[in-house]
């Protein structure tokens, strides 16, 4: 009753009381003298809601390991209803943020990740929790979260990282990411100096899980001198979870001097660049190598990029009296790309090619270069016969 929770004699002989039940295997009468103590998290008198807390927290962290679990257990959806809901802040407060880490920590290590995930959505919701929440309770759920971040837990979520097993991998994945921005910047400093391969994906892995946390700190790391390893991992986390802004983050690396860091950038702005791809790929095409053009180009067709075509003819008409075999490639490269594109507008320069002419006069192309010119001429031309658009003079 009310009454005896604000006895304070009374309350503290409540935990020995248990004991002694427990001694005497009166599980029911145990439980429901708990039940009814945990009730009174519910009334509307203050005093009483906090006296119920600070009793049961005394009790609770009384009794042996597996008596403990399985009360945790039955009072599960007591407490974390009171943890929610309770605006006034006590001790007793943080006492019961830690024994849920604790039920947390025990089942983290036993791979039981969606039980241990109802324990972390709690501790979540009370350091999100609006204004009313006072900002000690907050501070108390928020440590409880970072006493979990540890090598052993991360270790843990890591080796559940099975991509032929995506439920299980699941699991692990939400429940690295309720453990919040700490956690993610653990592993991104991870990340930086592990030597093992394995070690380094599944660390990737689990950070894709955490995708809000992750990206605006992946996003200022990547813009910062690193070994170029290291800033090849942050562009194709970039590349799985970003945004269009990720992709002008990772624009200057397509100008690294190591080629493994470029393709890797270009293959993220491929994919998250969106409608800033043609301008972030166009800028970087003049600094390119012929090789890297030839990448470069590649993408801007898959692309479809239409802001590409001009460049992509002045680039032809650029021709060198003698071309390496990397020019040829890139010449080739941007006639299928030219025919990916679709614009009729290259329908001239094309047909220049095809025709064994080139622009200077000088030096006609290569027969792969004019093959594929000509498989593109016809595209185009039959885009244009669909279209009933006018052919193009350039």
């Amino acid at each position: 009753s009310e009454k005896m929770l604000l006895d304070e004699g009374l309350m503290s002989a409540l935990p020995e009381i248990i004991t002694q039940l427990i001694a005497h295997k009166e599980q029911e009468a145990m439980e429901d003298l708990l039940e009814r103590l945990a009730a009174n998290l519910t009334s509307e008198k203050s005093e009483v809601r906090l006296s119920a807390a600070r009793s049961l927290a005394d009790i609770i962290e009384n009794l042996p390991d597996g008596q403990k679990q399985k009360t945790v257990e039955k009072l599960s959806r007591r407490l974390i209803a009171w943890l929610k809901n309770e605006n006034i802040y006590s001790p007793d407060y943080k006492r019961i943020c830690r024994i849920l880490k604790d039920e947390i920590q025990r089942l983290i290590g036993l791979k039981l990740f969606t039980d241990a995930l109802v324990y972390l959505h709690t501790l979540q919701a009370i350091i999100s929790a609006g204004g009313e929440k006072p900002p000690e309770a907050k501070n108390s759920a928020l440590e409880g979260i970072r006493q979990l971040i540890t090598p052993e837990n991360i270790a843990i979520l890591q080796a559940e990282i099975d991509p032929e097993d995506p439920d299980k991998q699941d699991e692990a994945g939400r429940v690295f990411a309720s453990l919040g921005r700490d956690a993610v910047v653990y592993l991104l400093d991870k990340l930086r100096t592990s030597t093992q391969s394995d070690d380094r994906v599944s660390a990737m892995h689990l950070i894709t899980y955490a995708r809000e946390e992750a990206l605006p700190l992946i996003n200022a790391l990547v813009t910062r001198d690193a070994p170029w390893f290291y800033l090849r991992n942050l562009a194709y986390l970039l590349g799985r979870i970003g945004d269009e802004q990720s992709a002008e983050s990772i624009a200057p690396l397509l100008s690294s001097n190591n080629q493994k860091l470029r393709q890797e950038a270009l293959k993220s702005i491929h994919r998250i660049g969106g409608s800033y791809r043609g301008k972030i790929l166009l800028e970087a095409l003049p600094h390119a190598d012929d090789e890297f053009k030839s990448a470069i180009v590649e993408v801007l067709g898959q692309s479809k990029s239409v802001e590409a075509v001009p460049v992509l003819i002045d680039l032809l008409r650029e021709r060198p009296l003698l071309a390496s075999a990397a020019r040829a490639v890139l010449e080739e490269k941007i006639c299928v790309a030219l025919g990916a594109i679709g614009n009729p507008e290259a329908i001239g320069a094309l047909a220049e090619i095809a025709e064994v002419k080139s622009f200077l006069k000088l030096r006609t192309y290569p027969d792969k270069v004019k093959a594929a010119a000509a498989r593109s001429l016809v595209i185009l031309r039959e885009r244009v016969a669909e279209s009933g658009e006018p052919k193009s003079k350039t």
